[in-house]
C-alpha cells in the first residue's frame, strides 16, 4: 500500500514538472510532496491525532515562522497537492482496520440513502403520476 502510494505521489511531481513553470511555488509544491513521499510509511491516524492535539502550539509556530501554506496560486499546482493529500488521507484509513471498521456503519447509511432511497423514491414517484393519470381520464 504504502509502495503504491509512493508511486503515485511520484506520479503527480513528475506531472508538476512536467507541466509548470519553474518557480518559487513549483519548488515548495515540490517540497511539499516529497515531505509527503518520505514520510508516507509512517503516516498514520494515530500520529496525526497526536500532532492535532499535543502539538497544535508548536505545528503553529513552525508554520508561522516558515510562512508555509497548503494552498497555491497556481490551479493546477493546487489540484495535484489536493491529489496527493487525498492519498495520503486514503493510506491513512486503508492502514488501519479501526478506522475501516468504525467507518462500516457510515458507509452502509450511505449506500442505503444514495442507492436504495432514490430508488424507491423514483418507484414512488412513478406510482403517483401513474395513479393521477387514472384519475385525469375520468
Amino acid at each position: 500500500m504504502v509502495k503504491n502510494t509512493r508511486q503515485k505521489l511520484f506520479n503527480i511531481r513528475d506531472k508538476a514538472f512536467l507541466n509548470s513553470e519553474h518557480n518559487e511555488e513549483y519548488y515548495r509544491f515540490r517540497d511539499m510532496l516529497n515531505t509527503l513521499i518520505r514520510f508516507a510509511h509512517n503516516v498514520s491516524w494515530q500520529r496525526l491525532l497526536f500532532d492535532f492535539i499535543i502539538l497544535r502550539k508548536e505545528i503553529r509556530e513552525v508554520k508561522q515562522q516558515a510562512n508555509a501554506q497548503t494552498k497555491f496560486n497556481n490551479a493546477e499546482l493546487d489540484k495535484l497537492f489536493l491529489e496527493g493529500a487525498l492519498l495520503i488521507i486514503r493510506l491513512i484509513y486503508l492502514r488501519s482496520p479501526v478506522l475501516i471498521l468504525l467507518s462500516t456503519p457510515l458507509v452502509l447509511l450511505l449506500v442505503i440513502k444514495f442507492e436504495v432511497l432514490s430508488k424507491l423514491q423514483n418507484k414512488v414517484s412513478t406510482l403517483v403520476v401513474d395513479d393521477a393519470s387514472i384519475y385525469a381520464h375520468h
